[in-house]
């Protein structure tokens, strides 16, 4: 799983994803996904590639653009705390191998902060 954003989506249900943890750029055909999304819009899932680009497995989490800032640093924090404490030559694609529920700790945090902040 990692936190994407979309650089672009055309008519033809594509999008051009950036991954902001890995920074590679992925294209994605995805009718459900590309029907609402657009440029700008951050969300966590995972891309599974295929012959032909990727197709997303399971879930997607919708993130703020608001919140990106946020959810980084905490993602960057707890990497830094990984390499230190478990595995010092570790890359992200291993941290995220290893805690992959990194993410999902993450968006429930923000969920939980904006309902805290509603009552």
């Amino acid at each position: 799983m990692s936190l994407y954003e979309a650089v672009s989506v055309s008519k033809d249900k594509r999008a051009l994803l950036k991954d902001l943890l890995m920074g590679e750029e992925v294209s994605l055909k995805d009718k459900i996904l590309t029907k609402g999304l657009k440029k700008g819009d951050m969300f966590a899932a995972r891309l599974l590639p295929l012959d032909r680009g990727h197709a997303m497995s399971g879930s997607v989490y919708p993130f703020r653009a608001e919140d990106k800032k946020a959810v980084l640093d905490y993602v960057n924090r707890m990497f830094r705390r990984y390499t230190k404490n478990e595995n010092p030559n570790g890359t992200m694609e291993d941290f995220l191998k290893d805690y992959g529920d990194i993410i999902n700790i993450a968006w429930m945090n923000i969920i939980l902060n904006q309902l805290n902040e509603k009552v």
